[in-house]
């Protein structure tokens, strides 16, 4: 896939999975560490400071004292639209706010993540499958269906059994913990809520947590009766090929 060219206020689907499709989640801090980093590198900091950001969240060693802060406003690279982590990939929709901000962020990120799986793992090079990959979302009709592509990622886990019992499949997001799915849910609360995510897209998209929840069930049934459970999971993803 060649590279695209990242423009300021258009969204991108950005995704990579670990080389050789090896795990790159190994146990929870992983995933934690990572979720971390989508915000502690979306940030407008001095360059000089990004070494040792990269080592505290590479190392996992993040100071007791250190609040939680959402970046603000001015300083951010990208808005986080929705994400999901699996075992051996990661999905994120981002809303690009500065000039290079996706390639720096992604740079970030994978670099961060790497450097904290070599060092508990005690292993060295590379993990990801090269450079990160990206779409841009130029239709409202695909960014709909990515958002339901991203959060259905964890039902590859499951049984396909589930397509005929939307409830399972329901429940299960429900209880992946390693997806903005949650985020959604709370949409009418997630002014009092720490987030990754920008908000503002959560209400325009969805007014409040039951459309979202009524907009998931109809996508279930869609895979339902179409009977395209593989096709709807695996469709977007061009680097398995």
């Amino acid at each position: 896939m060649k590279r695209i060219y990242f423009e300021n206020g258009k969204i991108y689907h950005v995704y990579n999975r670990g080389v050789d499709k090896r795990i790159i989640f190994n146990n929870q801090n992983d995933y934690l560490r990572f979720l971390s980093s989508l915000d502690d590198f979306n940030s407008l900091k001095p360059i000089d400071k990004e070494n040792e950001i990269i080592n505290k969240v590479a190392s996992g060693k993040r100071e007791p004292e250190d609040e939680k802060v959402k970046n603000s406003e001015e300083n951010i690279l990208v808005d986080v639209l929705a994400f999901c982590l699996m075992p051996n990939h990661f999905h994120l929709l981002l809303k690009q706010k500065r000039e290079g901000g996706v390639s720096k962020f992604m740079q970030r990120i994978t670099t961060g993540h790497t450097m904290n799986f070599n060092f508990n793992e005690k292993r060295s090079g590379t993990l990801f499958q090269g450079r990160f990959k990206a779409i841009c979302v130029d239709r409202q009709e695909y960014l709909d269906y990515l958002i339901f592509y991203i959060h259905f990622n964890p039902l590859t886990l499951i049984d396909g059994g589930w397509t005929n019992n939307k409830n399972i499949a329901f429940n299960f997001l429900n209880n992946y913990n390693w997806s903005s799915h949650l985020d959604y849910l709370n949409i009418n609360e997630i002014k009092d809520l720490y987030s990754l995510l920008d908000e503002r897209f959560l209400l325009e998209n969805f007014k409040s947590s039951n459309e979202y929840i009524k907009k998931t069930f109809e996508w279930l049934e869609i895979i339902k009766e179409k009977n395209k459970h593989k096709s709807f999971i695996i469709k977007a993803i061009d680097y398995e090929e």
